[in-house]
This record gives C-alpha cells, sequence and structure tokens, in this order.
C-alpha cells in the first residue's frame, strides 16, 4: 500500500486515472473510522453523517462542503436536515471510488 490517506495530494481525474480496486478500497477503508462503504445501485460509495445543534449550523457547514467541492471538481451527495447533514462521496467518472 501507498502513502496513507492523509499525507495523499489531491490530482485532476483524467483519462489515465483508474478506479480504486477492492482490495485499495478495504485497505484505506481502515483509516477511515467515521466513514462507512455503501453500495448504491452497484456503485461503492462512502457515507458520513455530521450532527449539529441547529438548522442553520447545518446549512453553513454544507454551505462550505460546496464550496470546497466545486473548487476540486468533485462534488459529494448532501442531504441537509435539521440537526444532521449527510454526505455521500463517489467518482462519478467511474460510478466508484478513486484515492481522491
Amino acid at each position: 500500500m501507498s502513502k496513507p490517506l492523509s499525507e495523499q495530494k489531491f490530482h485532476p481525474l483524467d483519462t489515465h486515472s483508474k478506479a480504486l480496486t477492492t482490495e485499495q478500497i478495504t485497505e484505506y477503508a481502515k483509516e477511515l473510522k467515521a466513514w462507512t462503504l455503501v453500495e448504491d445501485a452497484g456503485t461503492q460509495m462512502l457515507q458520513r453523517t455530521y450532527k449539529f445543534e441547529s438548522y442553520k449550523a447545518c446549512l453553513l457547514f454544507s454551505s462550505g462542503i460546496g464550496l470546497l467541492a466545486e473548487a476540486f471538481d468533485h462534488h459529494p451527495r448532501q442531504v441537509v436536515e435539521w440537526g444532521k447533514v449527510q454526505l455521500v462521496w463517489w467518482t462519478h467518472m467511474f460510478n466508484g471510488l478513486h484515492l481522491n
């Protein structure tokens, strides 16, 4: 296995980019304690729910995630409810997971 996720840098996807293998996903998932591997229509995704004290806090968090995601052109699914925000990440290019 290469460097831990915390030491990885973001690299824009291109035609040479490849999805992670099941073995790589299993290894990297060990570093993501608060995240859960889920599958939707055959696509592997990472999911996490963040809890907050108010709807306003949820909106501010979601907005920040949205701006950061836009800067990297890598957009998660966000579900905003009172007291929580659920994020689901995957790479649309592969319908699966990539190191980014």
